[in-house]
């Protein structure tokens, strides 16, 4: 099945020097779900974008930041339950994180693009109505950062 996403992650990195700051970032993805499409079992591929910075980049900016997230995962599925139109289960995998944000400070335009490789969990229900999947997933995050964020999404089956 394949579809789009919609997630809310509560961003969390140091950044000016300033340890633990967190924002809530919005993202919008697509995402590919099935069996036998890389490995002989269920996964979960996506990639998720935000398409402003998180919030805590405009407290150091003189100008209003610009910039990029985008989140690339693969997951490994395991049912724990289900039948019929409905199944529970988890998932872990590795994902990267790319950042491109762009700030002034002390009339200097700085650039700090980031790339992070990771580890995810997963949680989530699927309910399938016709040909579409509603899911509803927790997701946690850990890079040298650890941080969280839920998913809601529509699949169609092709």
């Amino acid at each position: 099945v394949m579809g789009m996403g919609f997630s809310l992650i509560n961003y969390f990195e140091d950044v000016y020097g300033q340890k633990g700051r967190s924002a809530y970032v919005t993202m919008y993805g697509l995402k590919l779900s099935g069996a036998d499409f890389m490995l002989p079992t269920l996964m979960d591929i996506g990639i998720s974008f935000a398409l402003s910075p998180p919030a805590y980049y405009a407290n150091g900016s003189e100008v209003a930041p610009s910039g990029y997230i985008i989140i690339a995962d693969s997951l490994l599925v395991m049912p724990i339950i289900g039948g019929g139109d409905f199944m529970a289960y988890v998932g872990v995998g590795p994902f990267l994180n790319y950042s491109s944000i762009k700030i002034v400070l002390a009339n200097q335009l700085l650039k700090m693009d980031l790339l992070k490789l990771g580890a995810e969990g997963m949680v989530g229900l699927g309910f399938r109505m016709g040909s579409a999947v509603f899911k509803l997933e927790g997701k946690y995050f850990y890079d040298k950062d650890a941080y969280y964020g839920g998913t809601l999404g529509i699949q169609l089956s092709y």
